[in-house]
């Protein structure tokens, strides 16, 4: 009985917890992003003088420490990485920056000159071309990373326990064990 109370009360706590958690992904994400942008820049524009690949990657190393910190602190810090927390971190990180942000910068750089000229049209009094082109290419490319890291992160990196009043619980083990009470709850029905 205590086993379902305790299913029951991380079931609920689960919706309210997982709204909380994206907002505070979104509040990291805008902090590392803010980061991410800057350090983008100033790449872009003093470092690696207008070199959109590189200014991407070294933007997206300097972001990521910024990014870890942040998420284990404050999106999922109910949640112990683990002693492979942070390997998992660093490996999917270097996926994302190294493996997708090259081909995302190109992809975001050669196929929506039309957008960026749009852009550039409406906001030619206040920005040059290259700046709208360079920042467009930026966005784009974070929104796709943003999406993807926090399926990475909520699936992967942080895994571990959570606690629930103090006690601590396997989220995945509870999940697991409520789908096949499920499972098995549909099987026998359907045999008598």
């Amino acid at each position: 009985m205590a086993e379902i109370k305790l299913e029951l009360e991380v079931e609920e706590k689960s919706g309210e917890k997982n709204f909380k958690k994206v907002l505070k992904f979104a509040g990291v994400g805008i902090a590392a992003t803010i980061v991410d942008f800057l350090t983008y820049q100033f790449s872009l524009n003093i470092l690696f003088k207008d070199n959109l690949a590189i200014s991407a990657v070294v933007s997206g190393v300097v972001a990521t420490f910024a990014a870890y910190i942040m998420h284990n602190n404050i999106t999922w810090k109910e949640r112990d990485p683990g002693k492979y927390g942070v390997v998992k971190f660093v490996i999917w990180n270097a996926i994302a920056v190294f493996g997708l942000r090259p081909p995302l910068t190109w992809l975001f750089s050669t196929c929506f000159d039309w957008l960026y000229g749009f852009i550039y049209f409406l906001t030619s009094w206040i920005f040059n071309y290259e700046f709208v082109k360079s920042t467009g290419v930026y966005v784009l490319m974070t929104l796709v990373i943003m999406f993807l890291n926090f399926a990475v992160y909520e699936k992967l990196v942080f895994t571990k326990e959570c606690s629930v009043e103090g006690e601590k619980v396997d989220v995945k083990g509870v999940r697991q064990a409520r789908e096949e009470k499920k499972s098995n709850g549909v099987s026998k029905k359907k045999s008598k």
